[in-house]
């Protein structure tokens, strides 16, 4: 089907969710600042040098499926493209870029990007909702005070401040020095600068009963090797919470109140489905349970969250089943949610063609008034 830059109306495009999605859309993207169009005009340009490089990797499910191109953009207009993979209806970024680019993207433009001006009470406190909330769901299937957590990229430790609080033996690791400082000087203790391989030499393989990642596991570049490597962190018997966003669900909460572009953004390599995290968990040697989070809000509340409890597989488990119209059922909901949302927020064309000859008359109407007035 030929794509056209128009953006009245709706008409389903093969694959992508809407021509909003497509490389040459003229959907305005009223939330950016001039500040976030310098950095995305940057990043157009290192990637058109070739100082940016990109990198293609099949789904984490591990099948060689049909892909579907849902977006040829992301939510700041950067030309990636937003790939579903027809067995597990995981969406991932593909090509992405490499670990090289990736770094720089993350030292040089990330912050102005996402425009963050990160207020680190309030930053604090509200991972301290969410480490309390962790709590909760820790003490519902017996793991009481005194365990060991570890929080993976835990930022300035709030989570590890509640869960200290209720009495947890709680440690937590990240890459910013900043974040981490403050936490220290608000009294968290245990926090380490690095990931998963200097938590191990800190505190030792088989060291927790919980390790947890939340809205993280997302931004991970090799899922694989992260689960791998939280493989050795925690006991036999322990368990991997993994928290991240359920792209399935966005038409049911205010964020992102049905638009997919939002949840699309190059910070997020992956948006997992449940079957998809739950094919990667079992090639990892991990039996993936989905649970129902405890029902305490926080500041993550207002839009739909995945929670998936990874524990070692043992011979009795089996495999997961995944049914084979499991990507055509994502994307069939995620193209409904599409034109529910362009139905709400953009005219047809006739309401178009309406609006227009009405504001014409009006300025008409007012035109002869004034004349009208001055003769």
């Amino acid at each position: 089907m030929t794509q056209t830059n128009s953006t009245i109306g709706y008409k389903p495009v093969k694959s992508l969710l809407s021509r909003r999605f497509s490389s040459q859309s003229r959907y305005p993207n009223k939330e950016l600042s001039e500040s976030q169009q310098r950095q995305m005009t940057e990043f157009i340009a290192r990637m058109a040098d070739g100082r940016y490089q990109l990198t293609s990797e099949p789904c984490p499910c591990g099948t060689s499926s049909k892909q579907y191109v849902l977006a040829k953009v992301d939510r700041y207009a950067l030309p990636l493209n937003s790939v579903l993979c027809e067995h597990c209806g995981t969406v991932r970024l593909d090509p992405y870029l490499d670990e090289k680019s990736l770094d720089n993207f993350y030292r040089e433009l990330y912050q102005e990007l996402y425009g963050r001006t990160l207020n680190l009470p309030q930053y604090f406190a509200g991972q301290s909702a969410y480490g309390r909330k962790i709590s909760t769901w820790a003490k519902s299937i017996g793991i009481a005070p005194g365990a060991r957590i570890l929080e993976v990229g835990c930022g300035a430790g709030g989570g590890i401040s509640a869960l200290q609080a209720q009495g947890y033996q709680a440690a937590g690791c990240d890459y910013d020095p900043a974040m981490l400082d403050y936490g220290t000087n608000q009294g968290v203790r245990d926090l380490i600068c690095g990931s998963t391989t200097e938590a191990d030499a800190q505190f030792g393989a088989a060291s927790f009963d919980v390790a947890y990642l939340h809205h993280v596991f997302e931004h991970v570049g090799e899922p694989t090797k992260m689960l791998s490597q939280l493989k050795t962190l925690v006991k036999p018997g322990g368990s991997i919470l993994i928290i991240v966003p359920e792209l399935e669900f966005i038409d049911k909460y205010p964020c992102p109140n049905g638009d997919a572009l939002k949840f699309f953004h190059i910070a997020h390599k992956y948006n997992f489905s449940r079957e998809g995290l739950a094919a990667l968990a079992w090639r990892m040697g991990f039996r993936a349970e989905h649970i129902t989070p405890p029902d305490q809000a926080t500041g993550w509340s207002t839009m739909p969250e995945l929670w998936m409890r990874l524990t070692q597989a043992t011979a009795a488990d089996s495999k997961p089943t995944i049914s084979p119209k499991t990507g055509q059922r994502i994307l069939q909901q995620l193209k409904l949610n599409e034109k529910q949302f362009l139905r709400t927020h953009y005219p047809s064309r006739w309401q178009y063609q309406w609006n227009r000859f009405r504001r014409h008359l009006n300025e008409y109407t007012q035109a002869i008034s004034t004349w009208g007035r001055a003769a």
